[in-house]
């Protein structure tokens, strides 16, 4: 029987090895980032990197708009290494019925600027929403995260962390639209 530690080289080196296989496989494609026990993340995160550090990318798909989402792992992995690999965002839940599981879409658009995104995928979207996260990223990303946060604040549109974690309906057979701001 393996030891834990003997266990964790194994899986270590199985997901060093997927992740060579996709490059190879794939040699013009982005490397996917797969799920793994997070003790796990960080190394290969350093391996993909040191490897194909133009393309190895890092996905959240727990983004929020319902307060700041640093202190949650996958969010502060991504703020960890954005100025070191190509990284965005998935938000399964909508902006649709007021928003009441994504939350407001400033304050996404407040974390998806606060760590540099360069993409966010998103479901379920009408024209006018499309067109209303378009314009409060661009703001964003002119203002920079700490002028939009403040201006977030003056409108009394902030919401600090707490520890609500909805968990409402997962409406199925939506489709995505991914997005990326205009530089």
């Amino acid at each position: 029987m393996e030891s834990d530690g003997q266990l964790r080289t194994r899986l270590v080196e199985v997901q060093n090895k997927y992740t060579d296989e996709w490059a190879r496989r794939f040699p013009n494609r982005k490397s996917p980032f797969t799920y793994l026990p997070s003790a796990f993340f960080e190394r290969i995160i350093d391996y993909g990197l040191s490897k194909y550090p133009e393309r190895f990318t890092i996905q959240n798909c727990q983004l929020t708009g319902r307060r700041e989402d640093t202190g949650t792992l996958s969010y502060d992995l991504v703020q960890k290494y954005r100025d070191r690999a190509h990284h965005g965002f998935q938000s399964l839940a909508g902006f649709s019925h007021g928003g009441e599981r994504m939350g407001s879409i400033e304050m996404a658009v407040l974390n998806v600027v606060h760590a540099k995104g360069e993409y966010w995928e998103l479901y379920g979207l009408n024209a006018e929403t499309s067109a209303a996260i378009a314009s409060a990223w661009e703001e964003a990303n002119k203002l920079g995260y700490d002028a939009y946060k403040e201006k977030l604040i003056a409108e009394g549109r902030y919401q600090e962390q707490s520890g609500d974690r909805h968990r409402g309906k997962e409406r199925r057979g939506q489709r995505n639209a991914g997005l990326t701001p205009e530089a």
